[in-house]
């Protein structure tokens, strides 16, 4: 005996309202992956937005910003986001907040840290 449509309707009803209610009232939150190497030198730094997920290469990634590790570290900015995927041999990951150019930048102001910094020159590299 077939129901007529409307039950079937009302079935998903409560799944999509639920649905529309989690993605209206979620804050983005940012994450920092930690790449190191065997003996523990870290490698690069990344900071993401939104959602990652673990797949068979590394951890995929809205990256926002991207610190590059010794001898001469660079950190550079995406405001856009950029997807790549997180790989390497030991990967620690936790919660952080915003970063503070992300926010002046959403608040209209121009960023005070560059978009391109460079800690270090080639000449400090031994």
């Amino acid at each position: 005996m077939n129901r007529p449509a409307s039950f079937r309707a009302v079935k998903f009803l409560p799944l999509f309202a639920a649905t529309a209610a989690l993605l209206t009232g979620c804050e983005t939150h940012y994450t920092k992956f930690t790449v190191t190497d065997a003996e523990g030198v870290r490698k690069a730094t990344w900071i993401s937005e939104g959602f990652y997920y673990l797949n068979d290469q590394g951890y995929k990634i809205r990256a926002v910003e991207r610190t590059s590790g010794e001898p001469a570290p660079v950190t550079n900015h995406y405001p856009n986001g950029w997807k790549t995927i997180v790989v390497g041999p030991n990967i620690v990951h936790e919660r952080v907040d915003k970063p503070e150019w992300l926010k002046e930048l959403d608040a209209g102001h121009e960023p005070t840290t560059a978009t391109y910094e460079t800690h270090g020159t080639r000449r400090d590299w031994k």
